[in-house]
């Protein structure tokens, strides 16, 4: 099991992440204009999901379980992340 999860994120990186990029960068130059969501819809988006998460923590031990080990172990990956990313240019005093 740990084999194949590790897989599934190792083809991730790899392939799927990339292939998105390169379908935006298609569908761009094709016209298309790529645009995020407004943050008051993604605000929304995520309230919604703190409810729906809730109920399921709430009915439910093995989702409960589950995804407090994922944000224990988003965590963990967060401080590694804010302590080896390099500032933007824009972000470094002096130029």
């Amino acid at each position: 099991m740990s084999t194949a999860c590790q897989a599934n994120i190792q083809k991730e990186a790899d392939e799927v992440i990339p292939a998105q990029v390169e379908t935006l960068r298609e569908l761009e130059e094709s016209g298309v204009k790529i645009r995020r969501f407004p943050d008051e819809v993604l605000n929304a988006l995520h309230d919604s999901w703190d409810e729906v998460r809730s109920e399921l923590m709430a009915k439910s031990p093995e989702f409960d379980e589950a995804y407090t080990s994922l944000m224990e172990h988003a965590e963990k990956m967060q401080q590694w992340h804010d302590l080896q990313t390099l500032p933007s240019k824009t972000d470094v005093q002096g130029d």
